[in-house]
């Protein structure tokens, strides 16, 4: 494990801490690149296995205590044309199944845009249906 993983924040530097930030930031991608990669390799191995068992007519098998077995998977989305229709449908015959939702990123966006034009302050139309909380955090970006 390298030093600085395992290093306290609170006995760090300024320049300590951005460095820590900086390496977090930077194993985290690795991870999550190992994480993508592993995961295409796990759907390329259900793939290849489902095939086999399907070969050999094989509905189960037991193997190093875990026992293997076909399932069909079915995935189901929306017609984007139709959408409003089948919203309006399960409205109909299974109540609280649709959720009206808004992307939180969309919803930031377009509130910071509504505060610029209104010398950032929040307009006074989105007072009581939004709550504004404001972190302090530190970016970063390759130095020119």
């Amino acid at each position: 494990m390298d030093e600085m993983a395992g290093a306290k924040t609170t006995d760090l530097s300024i320049f300590e801490l951005a460095d820590r930030l900086a390496y977090l930031k930077g194993h985290k991608s690795e991870l999550e690149a190992r994480v993508k990669n592993v995961n295409g390799e796990i759907e390329s191995t259900i793939e290849q296995l489902a095939s086999a068992m399907l070969d050999e007519e094989l509905a189960n098998f037991r193997r190093n205590g875990q026992t293997f077995f076909l399932q069909q998977q079915i995935f189901v989305s929306a017609i984007s044309e139709q959408k409003e229709n089948l919203f309006g449908y399960l409205d109909d015959v299974a109540p609280g199944m649709v959720t009206r939702t808004v992307n939180a990123n969309t919803l930031r966006a377009w509130t910071k845009e509504q505060m610029a034009g209104n010398d950032g302050d929040l307009p006074a139309a989105l007072e009581g249906f939004v709550r504004i909380t404001e972190k302090p955090s530190v970016g970063m970006r390759k130095a020119k």
